[in-house]
Order: C-alpha cells, then structure tokens, then sequence
C-alpha cells in the first residue's frame, strides 16, 4: 500500500492539516495509536496536549451545517467531538446556527411552492397525511390545502 517514508508522510499530514488525533489515525491505517505515536516522534513532530481542544476549519463545518444540513449535535458525532466544541467553533469562524424549526425539512416538496401552486406527492405511510403537512407548511411559515385525488395521491396547494 505504503512505504515506510509514504505512511509516516501522510501521518503527518493527517495530523497537522486535518488535526485528526493519533486513534483516528491508527484507525484509518489499522495499527494502534502508540505506533502513530512513535512514528511521529521520530520525524520530530510536536505533538499536541491531551486536553487541548480540537480545532475546526470552517470549510468543514460550512460544508456539514450548511450543505448537508447537519444538526450541531451530529455534526459532534461525525466529528468525534464536544457539542460545545463544535458551537465555540461555529462561533470562532462565524458559521450562523440554524434555527432548529428550519432545520426541518421532511418534506421538501413544500420547499419553494408559490401561491397556487399546487403540487402532487404520493401519499406516504401516514396516519394523519393533512394534518403532517399542515404542520410541516406551519414551520416554514406558509399556509396550504391538502385534497386527497384517488387512492394513493394528495395534491398540496400553498395557500399564502
């Protein structure tokens, strides 16, 4: 796969560009933390501290909050990280929070509807189908009908 000078190579780089930790890289190259360790030291790397916190770039956390839509919390997980640590860096860089109430978008077929304009989504597995788009068009601060048409067809118009 590697050399020897390739694999302590994009250890390093692993390490100082992407700021992953010694596990993430033992990880990604199946060997155990300590011999990430050892080859870093050997070059002369300056580790750093147990306990310093992680740095962010904000690239990434534009690109996961933004992008992909990604909640704080789950951006943490992707992470390996603190929820706090992910917000202190959203902040350090500037990244605006979503509101939680816009982060909803389970049905995007809402998304961009002018008024009256209708458009027809396939009924889902729903006990209360209206009612669930009802509630989706109130978070995102709109108004719409929902008509039944057959058997397995609501047509959803935007009101106002």
């Amino acid at each position: 796969m590697f050399d020897d000078d390739e694999l302590t190579a994009k250890m390093i780089d692993l390490y100082q560009h992407e700021g992953l930790t010694l596990r993430e890289i033992g990880e990604r190259f199946r060997v155990s933390k300590q011999a990430v360790h050892y080859r870093l030291r050997r070059v002369g790397i300056q580790l750093r501290p147990k306990n310093e916190p992680r740095l962010i770039d904000r690239k990434t956390l534009v690109r996961l909050h933004h992008d992909e839509g990604l909640p704080v919390y789950k951006i943490a997980a992707k992470l390996q990280s603190a929820h706090k640590t992910v917000l202190k860096e959203m902040e350090r860089h500037g990244v605006k929070v979503r509101s939680i109430r816009l982060s909803v978008r389970r049905y995007p077929e809402l998304n961009g509807l002018a008024i009256g304009q209708s458009v027809d989504v396939p009924r889902r597995n729903l006990k209360k189908p209206h009612v669930t788009y009802y509630s989706a068009a109130s978070l995102r601060g709109i108004r719409v009908s929902v008509q039944t048409i057959g058997t397995d067809l609501l047509r959803i118009t935007r009101k106002a």
